[in-house]
């Protein structure tokens, strides 16, 4: 019988456990920190143009972070599910630190940044990883959908902090070399927090349990990852591009952007933070995908301070449900050993589509147009419709076929 289709029991410890505890806050607030790191560096297409480069060099550095991310998680996920989650969140927030402190060394686009937003890439893999690995291990089943949305408020919140704090710190006059050592600061004050992090790994039977990649890979998994990958195609023209065409087009900050963008999703997980869980996820998918593929579509057509905000009033509407939604699905179809690599294995398609669409926008823009960029982003992530409605279909017939042999159907 299928994960999540159970018959009527009483409801478990598993539970009825409560969902914000001060553990929550805590993993919250590591998240915060470290994601604060990453998304400073969204200046990074600035600091490239300084330095001489063009749209298709934005693309090259902007897109080595994630298809680093990518090529490591498969075996950091395998390595939480072995050693526990804490370890890699450690290790991998020690090596984003002294990266942050290494790029001061950079004074030219080479091979040498390359290097340091590819390494950069695997220790934030690992850490990201990490962190949602533990809520997933700390949130009811029940509630895992609203678990992990509210949890990625940290991460919003970081979208917004992070890039409007680099623009001051370039408004101030002290230059890249100011957002680096910041970064690096606040990289340290996360892992300085990561020890009073317990760990969460399930104990007893992990220790001998046996993975599977095959196993894993069945079903309808496959679906969401490939529904993940057009969502983050989609996103990859915003978090590459936006500040440099913002700049050129004069329609306002990247910090500006991101504020309201991520404002919007964390006001709407607040208060709807349970609406996937209980209309169910699958359904969520469809209104979400539609809603983040015409906002990202939308930023081709700025000319204007309302089209302006509405265009990152609707990327964060659609992004409040999508990022939460996808991830517990994978965790939901998964054994509970193997969540640090189904985690490491959604995060990794996320950032192959980052990695994918970073490079392809940037080829799009250098022959074509940032508009034309846009409009294909915004459609990319409106393609992903179809494997959710295909998701929503497959699951409305399951528990149609259960109703009829009187068998009811968890919303875990």
């Amino acid at each position: 019988m299928r994960a999540g289709i159970l018959k009527k029991i009483p409801m478990s410890s598993e539970t009825k456990k409560p969902l914000y505890t001060l553990e929550f806050f805590r993993v919250t607030a590591v998240f915060f920190l470290l994601m604060s790191t990453m998304t400073m560096l969204f200046l990074l297409p600035i600091f490239v143009e300084e330095k001489g480069g063009n749209a298709f060099d934005i693309g090259l550095v902007m897109g080595a972070m994630p298809v680093a991310a990518v090529l490591s998680r498969i075996f950091l996920g395998r390595w939480m599910d072995t050693a526990g989650r804490k370890k890699v969140l450690l290790f991998c927030g020690l090596a984003n630190t002294g990266l942050m402190f290494l790029f001061l060394t950079v004074d030219s686009i080479g091979s040498w940044l390359i290097f340091l937003r590819f390494i950069q890439g695997i220790a934030m893999g690992g850490y990201i990883a990490a962190v949602w690995t533990i809520m997933a291990d700390r949130s009811p089943p029940s509630r895992l959908a609203e678990g992990l949305g509210i949890f990625g408020i940290a991460g919003m919140a970081a979208l917004a902090v992070g890039p409007r704090a680099g623009e001051y710190i370039l408004d101030w006059g002290y230059g890249f070399k100011g957002i680096f050592i910041v970064s690096g600061i606040i990289s340290a004050a996360g892992v300085g927090m990561t020890f009073f992090i317990g760990e969460s790994r399930p104990s007893g039977t992990c220790e001998t349990f046996i993975h599977s990649f095959r196993k894993m890979f069945r079903g309808d998994l496959v679906i969401v990852l490939l529904i993940t990958v057009a969502f983050s195609v989609s996103r990859a023209a915003f978090a590459s591009f936006f500040a440099e065409y913002s700049r050129l087009e004069a329609i306002g900050s990247m910090g500006i952007f991101s504020m309201i963008y991520s404002g919007t999703t964390v006001s709407l997980r607040l208060i709807a933070g349970r609406v996937a869980d209980r209309a169910g996820r699958e359904l969520v998918l469809l209104p979400g995908l539609a809603v983040f593929g015409l906002g990202i579509g939308l930023i081709a057509f700025i000319q204007s301070y309302p089209v302006f905000i509405l265009s990152a009033v609707l990327c964060g509407a659609g992004h409040c449900f999508l990022y939460p939604v996808l991830n517990a699905l994978v965790i939901e179809k998964v054994h509970s050993c193997s969540r640090g690599t189904a985690t490491g294995i959604f995060t990794s398609s996320f950032d192959i589509g980052l990695g994918a669409g970073s490079l392809i926008w940037g080829t799009v823009a250098d022959l074509g147009s940032y508009h034309l960029m846009y409009i294909l982003a915004g459609l990319t992530a409106i393609i992903g419709i179809g494997g959710a409605g295909k998701l929503f279909r497959e699951k409305k017939g399951r528990r149609a076929k259960l109703t009829e042999t009187g068998v009811s159907v968890s919303t875990d």
